[in-house]
This record gives structure tokens, C-alpha cells and sequence, in this order.
């Protein structure tokens, strides 16, 4: 089975914690977002990614939406501020 390439790019506390804006990375076919992000979080300590929202090549998507070759993949953490 041949592995698909995506891009991962990193916001806020996920990027603090990779030591990094982005990430090329080649992954299983059939992997999802959830995957994905769960692979992250054991290699990064990332949060729980219960309060996150998630982007493939720029528009929302659900976490269990199959990435493809080349695939843009942004976790959103909620925003803060004021």
C-alpha cells in the first residue's frame, strides 16, 4: 500500500508545542483528521482536540473525512483574545 503525502500546518498551542509552523508528513491511505491528530498529540503532547475545529485545503471539514495525496490539513484551536 503506498503512503499518501499531506502538509500539516501548526496555529498557537499546537505549533508551540511541535517547535514548528508546519509539517510534511507521509501517512497511511484511509487516514483521517482524528487519526491524524491522534498520531500528533502521543508525538507531540497535544491537547485534547475536543474543543479544536479541523481544515482540509481550506475548508471545514469533519474529522473523519478520508485525506488525500497532497491534502492541507489545519487543526484550529478556539480562539482567544480580546
Amino acid at each position: 500500500m503506498e503512503l499518501i503525502n499531506i502538509k500539516v500546518i501548526y496555529f498557537a498551542v499546537l505549533r508551540d508545542l511541535a517547535k514548528k509552523k508546519e509539517e510534511l508528513l507521509s501517512v497511511d491511505p484511509g487516514t483521517t483528521p482524528q487519526s491524524l491528530y491522534d498520531m500528533l498529540q502521543e508525538k507531540y503532547s497535544f491537547p485534547n482536540q475536543n474543543t479544536f475545529k479541523v481544515a482540509i485545503n481550506d475548508n471545514f471539514t469533519e474529522w473523519n473525512e478520508p485525506l488525500d495525496q497532497q491534502d492541507i490539513i489545519v487543526f484550529m484551536p478556539p480562539v482567544t483574545g480580546g
